[in-house]
């Protein structure tokens, strides 16, 4: 036997490097995550206060409209911009469509430097609810992008604010987003932040630089350089929720690269998202997750001793409210809070063990729970989320056999039976996994190669002999191999009752 263990170590592929997986899955994350996000209503109308008002207009009664607008005095413009500014209120991209037939830019364009308040604003009104429209509705709206930057300086509370939700709702577009950057939006709109808190102008500051973070090329340069930092420290202490969810969102963009993290940290940031993370309020949870994700997918280790080690006797560490969240109802957050533990799990053997060492004050564990939700939760999402840590936790040396040593022998054959579960997945990662675990439990458990043919593994093995990936395709192959040294042995004891105790001496 100790020979054919040698053998073993011998012909054992050197360990998965999970840290580079840990990156390589948060590449193929962060689009899905921003996908999620985008699914969000990020576009919103200004609906007047109507009352018993009938707009279901006629193609006549718009043209109508139009010529008051361009024939009748002041007041008679007034009226008649303020209806079609309603219209558009409760109006559908068709409706709106129809306003956009008739000319309805063109007529903008000339009051868009009104001197009139009433007009002014009416217009800017207009303009917003177009761009709520969708994508082609919101690009007629591109004509009016300097005008809304220079408004955003107005002394007028509600010109300022106006034009900002304006601009929210292109940003929301991605492909018009550069349109806005070229024009300086990135400037007047952090600015407004500094001046202004807990208030609707700076709320739709924050949505509107939410919505240009979004998507796959923020642009991350300017915004350090304007400080976006110390405009996020303020605003993250906002006694306004709808203004910290917006940075939590924007803040989840930003540190999908990783290029100004120490800036997070100088500003202490990071242990300002440890603390909301902690709160429990729904709407924080999951941006200030994400974000937290993606700060401990780095590769300084000196980060995420830091998120670690955040603590005082009012708010809850970071392991706390990971252990609180891995019970989560919410399958998104249970699923995500998993990830997170897995990037923690990719850094040091020191930050591995503290998670590993730690508990609660009633005894529940980071890694119990984990384990609950591997064997138990009906998800495949969770159930791949949690392999990605158990797999980290057992990359430390000597842990492996530990731990499974620990588990009651009914659960360590749910563990092996869940684990070759996930190769019904159509990703090679996952299949690297399963077979990755499969040869740790060989190389410390030559007896589970018992269990193993009882789940006629390695008839199903071969299939992956010729896998497209090189990974899967070695390891099956190495795995392959390693069964073929057991052969005689097993043959020997197939009538023998399968013993489920992976302890046997």
């Amino acid at each position: 036997m100790e020979k054919k263990q040698e053998i073993r170590k011998k012909q054992f592929k050197q360990k998965i490097n999970f840290q580079n997986q840990q990156e390589k899955r948060t590449n193929s994350l962060e689009s899905l995550r921003k996908a999620k996000r985008d699914l969000i209503i990020s576009k919103r109308r200004k609906v007047s206060e109507i009352k018993n008002e009938n707009f279901n207009w006629k193609n006549a009664q718009i043209s109508k409209e139009f010529s008051k607008i361009e024939k009748g005095n002041i007041n008679t413009q007034r009226r008649s911009l303020r209806k079609m500014r309603k219209m558009l209120s409760t109006s559908t991209p068709k409706t709106i469509q129809i306003f956009l037939s008739f000319g309805i830019i063109e007529i903008l364009q000339k009051y868009i430097n009104s001197a009139d308040f009433d007009i002014l604003l009416d217009v800017l009104w207009c303009i917003t609810n177009i761009a709520s429209g969708n994508t082609e509705q919101t690009k007629a709206t591109l004509c009016f992008v300097p005008n809304l930057i220079l408004y955003l300086e107005s002394m007028n509370y509600k010109i300022q604010e106006q034009s900002c939700w304006a601009l929210s709702n292109i940003a929301a577009e991605e492909s018009l987003r550069s349109n806005l950057i070229s024009n300086g939006i990135l400037p007047s709109i952090i600015q407004i932040l500094q001046n202004n808190q807990n208030n609707s102008l700076a709320f739709n500051a924050a949505f509107t630089l939410s919505n240009i973070n979004r998507g796959d090329n923020p642009p991350v340069d300017l915004l350090f350089k304007y400080n976006i930092s110390q405009v996020a420290k303020i605003h993250l202490n906002s006694t306004s929720s709808g203004i910290i969810t917006e940075i939590l969102w924007m803040l989840s963009y930003l540190t999908t690269k990783q290029l100004y993290f120490q800036q997070l940290f100088e500003y202490e940031i990071s242990e300002d998202l440890v603390k909301i993370f902690g709160m429990g309020k729904r709407e924080y949870v999951i941006p200030s997750l994400r974000s937290l994700s993606n700060i401990c997918c780095s590769n300084n280790t000196r980060h995420l001793s830091l998120l670690l080690g955040y603590n005082s006797d009012n708010q809850m560490s970071l392991l706390d409210s990971c252990l609180k969240y891995l019970t989560s109802e919410n399958l998104v957050v249970k699923k995500e809070t998993t990830w997170l533990v897995s990037n923690i799990l990719s850094g040091t053997d020191e930050q591995i063990q503290s998670v590993i060492s730690f508990q609660n004050a009633f005894g529940e564990t980071i890694l119990s729970s984990v384990v609950n939700n591997f064997l138990n939760d009906g998800s495949i999402e969770i159930k791949r989320e949690s392999a990605y840590v158990l797999m980290n936790v057992w990359s430390v040396p000597g842990f492996f056999q530990q731990h499974f040593n620990s588990l009651e022998e009914i659960d360590a054959t749910f563990v092996i039976q869940s684990f070759l579960g996930l190769l019904v997945l159509e990703d090679a990662k996952i299949h690297q996994l399963v077979l990755y675990f499969l040869q740790n439990l060989i190389e410390n458990f030559p007896q589970s190669v018992n269990i193993l043919a009882s789940f006629e593994i390695f008839n199903n093995i071969q299939r992956y002999l010729d896998e497209n990936d090189e990974t899967v395709c070695f390891l099956a192959n190495q795995l392959f191999n390693e069964d073929k040294l057991n052969e005689n042995e097993r043959m020997k004891e197939i009538d023998i009752e399968i013993d489920l105790n992976l302890n046997l001496n």
